[in-house]
């Protein structure tokens, strides 16, 4: 059903013989559960374990000790792609500190890149928050795993990226 004919129906029918006063009140609660309906996000991933929280944070903080096969499972189980499309996270991570409420991962032969989204949040926050240094290009700072940065494209993000096994 649309948003339009939920409020239509709610707003022109007689919901049998209630007095107006109570027909009038039952419209307007009917028209606004139509409402809150159509515009709740649907949520059918049930919340991250534990575990698995604290194995993105890790994988976002460029951390060693990184679970991939915990990882490949909550990929799997939460819908979170492979491929870097944005995933909204039911529960906002910390990542250094600072909340996390979307996050990007890329897998591929060679190089992973994993990015986790901030807001209301300045670069230069992020930047010490994550103790970067000022690199040739950007700021950055290398780890046992990978090399950590702040970047500024679809919106400011940690991305860690990680040379693959296959390439050692």
């Amino acid at each position: 059903m649309n948003r339009d004919y939920l409020m239509n129906t709610a707003m022109n029918s007689s919901f049998g013989s209630l007095p107006s006063r109570l027909n009038q009140k039952a419209r307007h609660c009917f028209y606004a559960a139509c409402i809150a309906a159509s515009i709740a996000l649907p949520s059918t991933a049930s919340a991250m374990t534990a575990s698995e929280r604290q194995n993105l944070v890790k994988l976002f903080e460029c951390q060693s000790g990184v679970n991939y096969e915990l990882l490949d499972t909550t990929m799997e189980k939460h819908g979170i792609s492979n491929s870097a499309e944005p995933y909204r996270l039911k529960n906002p991570l910390t990542v250094f500190g600072l909340p996390i409420q979307t996050i990007k991962i890329f897998r591929e032969s060679g190089e992973d890149s994993y990015r986790a989204f901030t807001q209301g949040v300045t670069q230069s926050q992020m930047i010490l928050a994550a103790r970067l240094k000022k690199g040739k290009w950007d700021f950055e700072r290398s780890t046992k795993v990978g090399v950590i940065t702040v970047e500024d494209y679809d919106g400011l993000s940690f991305k860690c990226v990680v040379a693959t096994a296959s390439e050692y």
